[in-house]
């Protein structure tokens, strides 16, 4: 998204969006489910973001904050693979001593 769009429309922006994470490599993958225009046609994104992480082996990752209030109540989280028109973030709950 272009600043302005981000700026001025983040709330429309954020029914676009689509988080992915691959269960084998743990990538997120961050991208629009179809590119904003105003023009009654449609429009494909073809642009993603990814992330990932290296050193913590067994490991859950939230592709959200729809846990987050969980996590801080204790209670045991579930692996996020597929969140849809909410914002991205990649969080990752692991034990390590």
């Amino acid at each position: 998204l272009d600043e302005g769009i981000q700026a001025n429309t983040s709330n429309l922006a954020d029914a676009y969006k689509r988080n992915e994470l691959d269960p084998d490599s743990k990538i997120g993958i961050y991208a629009l489910s179809a590119t904003i225009v105003d023009r009654a046609e449609p429009s494909e994104a073809l642009k993603a973001n990814t992330v990932f992480q290296i050193g913590f082996d067994e490991n859950k990752v939230l592709l959200s904050s729809q846990q987050l209030d969980r996590f801080r109540q204790g209670h045991e989280l579930k692996e996020e693979y597929d969140i849809k028109a909410e914002r991205g973030a990649y969080f990752i709950n692991a034990d390590f001593f």
